[in-house]
């Protein structure tokens, strides 16, 4: 079998790691393949990790696959779809060098598989380790290893020669340029090293990429710009094992990598001053137990698997030389596009504030402490709007006397109570007309608009209509976000167990016939409706109230079938709907349906009832009896279609396409 010519030399120069990491994108040739399992004492959901044995023909070396590449492992022979197998020939795109046990081992980050097996290994090659230069076994001819074959130990896997959770050295990646003076140090900062020994020099350390960082290595140095800091806050075990102070700092290199680092007790006294939004920082991690873990990404929408843990043996030196680090870095999302954001989620916004409310409180359930709060509503070009609750220091700073500006949120929570949410927590941060590109284009749409821009509400107590200008109100109760009634059977909404709420335009089809279409309530408001019993004697009792009431007051309970384009939906209507939907009250109709000789007026109502339009909201929410587990829909809204609202409506989607 032809196959590709493999990089001369190419071992030694990743050996000597002459290249960046990606300059150099050596064809190399896979001579063994082991699985290393992770031990019990690894954190839940850690993946195993695969070594490879690569080879240019001259040399062998250590590798390991990078774990978001353990996919394309071939385990059982089966090596279609381009898997790495025993004997395949791979091109490596983008690697990078670690000290493992004292051994070098090439972590590969991004391969191309070229040819399948071989079934042989080309040329000699003998290990690149200085103490290990053993050629090949010989006497065999080539090695002719199935890509299943059992893993023994042999010159390219020596046994004891990797341990899966040792710790590397950093590896040489280019020095950061040496510090020059750039202006005076912000107030606060210090100008010498902080922690560890505290007289180290770190700016003429080898740098280290933070989306390099992994588990495996325990000693490095990295070159970072803070861009946000929490508030120092209390931490409790749930185990009762101890407590402290916390705090956390998100760092972000001049690659573009980001990492959350955080700092408990006596390390987040002695860092908590030390560490300044804005401010550029070479950190070198020591090599204390935990230091790189896996990341927590529901506190954090961090665009990293990992975290780092800063302890006092951390060494922590300003650098004034800031050029070539951003100062803060998005990953904004659409505001239509939250619709279909996941409860708990943390994103990034921006958008025109279109309305701030007034300042307000709430009372802490578990404290009795006094919460501020203030709602906001940001609007993009999505034609949407949601909701964004500030709280303490944020809703009291909040200036709301500044009209219509940008806003970027970074790290915010999603809730899905009542419509979709947006909410501050402790790492969020706010930028108001941030120098960045999506606010020039906010700015030209909104004032195009000339402020009145036609939006759809994704929160359930949100606007609807025209910025500020106030436009078309659609009456609140049906400001939730706008699905489909096969969206919301695709997307199983109320499958989550919490209750799901939505807004569809449909058209009643049908109102069951058979059933309990109303009840018998009693006529004390203190009762709110509940149902009463007839007596022998006459009249009718409420058990809640206990009087006796000569005649009830009906109320709905219908079940009909609503439809749209995509799907059809049986919900429940209460008395509030079914009086709008029905356009009678319970009683004229409970009448009509009792008495046979008015027949013709009950199929009248039904009829006129039915293939009529509105908008309905609809709440979804799993229900299960004798162990049967079904999702049942209510409607708890509906108004009649605003034709204008709903033109603007489709006139806002129509310009999504640029039409």
């Amino acid at each position: 079998m032809s196959h590709p010519p493999l990089t001369a030399g190419a071992v030694a120069t990743l050996f000597r790691n002459e290249h960046p990491s990606t300059s150099l994108k050596p064809v190399l040739q896979v001579l063994e393949i082991k699985r290393i399992q992770v031990n019990n004492s690894a954190p839940a959901g850690q993946p195993d990790r695969f070594r490879l044995v690569i080879s240019d023909g001259q040399h062998y070396q250590q590798g390991m696959l990078a774990t978001q590449l353990n996919h394309m492992v071939s385990l059982d022979g089966n090596v279609e779809g381009g898997k790495v197998a025993t004997t395949c020939i791979i091109r490596v795109h983008e690697y990078n060098i670690n000290l493992l046990s004292n051994r070098k081992i090439a972590f590969l980050l991004n391969v191309e598989v070229l040819t399948p097996p071989l079934g042989h290994t080309i040329g000699a090659p003998v290990n690149i380790e200085p103490t290990g230069a053993q050629p090949a076994p010989s006497g065999s001819g080539p090695v002719a290893a199935a890509p299943h074959a059992p893993f023994t130990a042999s010159p390219y896997n020596p046994p004891g020669a990797f341990t899966p959770h040792s710790a590397p050295a950093p590896a040489a990646h280019g020095h950061a340029p040496a510090p020059a003076p750039y202006g005076n140090p912000p107030r606060g900062v210090p100008t010498r090293s902080v922690g560890g020994a505290g007289d180290e020099d770190l700016s003429h350390h080898t740098v280290y990429p933070i989306k390099n960082i992994n588990q495996f290595q325990n000693k490095f140095t990295i070159k970072a710009r803070v861009t946000n800091k929490s508030a120092m806050r209390a931490w409790n075990s749930k185990q009762g094992k101890g407590s402290g102070e916390l705090f956390n700092v998100d760092l972000l290199d001049g690659e573009g990598g980001e990492i959350r680092a955080t700092m408990f007790n006596e390390a987040a006294k002695r860092f908590y001053e030390v560490f300044q939004v804005g401010q550029v920082y070479f950190i070198k991690i020591n090599g204390g137990p935990g230091n790189v873990k896996t990341a927590q990404r529901k506190f954090s929408n961090i665009q990293n698997e990992y975290e780092l843990t800063l302890d006092q043996n951390t060494i922590i030196q300003p650098c004034f030389d800031d050029a070539g680090i951003a100062t803060v870095q998005y990953h904004f999302t659409v505001i239509g596009e939250l619709r279909y954001a996941n409860k708990d989620a943390m994103v990034d916004v921006v958008g025109i504030v279109s309305n701030s409310q007034a300042l307000g409180s709430i009372t802490a359930r578990n404290s009795g402490q006094q919460i501020l709060r203030r709602n906001i509503t940001l609007i993009d070009t999505s034609g949407c709007s949601i909701d964004l609750t500030l709280w303490s220091e944020r809703a009291e700073q909040w200036d709301d006397h500044v009209q219509n500006p940008v806003l970027a949120v970074r790290g915010v929570k999603v809730s899905d109570y009542g419509g979709k949410t947006l909410s501050s927590v402790g790492s969020t941060s706010m930028e108001l007309n941030p120098n960045i590109p999506e606010t020039t284009i906010l700015r030209q749409w909104f004032d195009s608009q000339h402020g009145n821009v036609p939006h759809i509400s994704l929160s359930g107590a949100g606007r609807a209509g025209g910025g500020d200008q106030g436009g078309n109100q659609m009456g609140g109760a049906i400001d939730a976000a706008r699905h489909t009634l096969g969206e919301a059977k695709d997307r199983h909404f109320g499958v989550t167990g919490a209750p799901s709420t939505w807004s569809s335009k449909a058209t009643v089809v049908r109102v069951k016939r058979e059933g309990m279409l109303y009840y018998d309530a009693c006529t004390t408001p203190d009762c709110k409706f509940k149902k009463v019993v007839p007596l022998t004697s006459g009249g009718f009792s409420c058990e809640k109230c206990g009087l006796t009431i000569e005649r009830p007051y009906r109320r709905y309970t219908l079940n009909i079938c609503i439809s749209d384009n995509s799907n059809d939906m049986w919900a429940t209507c209460f008395n509030e709907v079914g009086l709008i939907i029905m356009g009678q009250d319970a009683d004229t109709f409970a009448h009509a349906k009792e008495n046979t000789e008015l027949a013709s007026q009950y199929d009248a109502i039904i009829a006129e009832a039915s293939f009529r339009s509105w908008n309905f909201r609809i709440r979804a929410k799993e229900d299960e009896y004798l162990g049967d587990k079904r999702v049942k829909y209510a409607i708890v809204h509906v108004e009649p279609i605003n034709f204008v609202q709903e033109s603007r409506n489709l006139l806002a989607e129509i310009k999504k396409y640029g039409v």
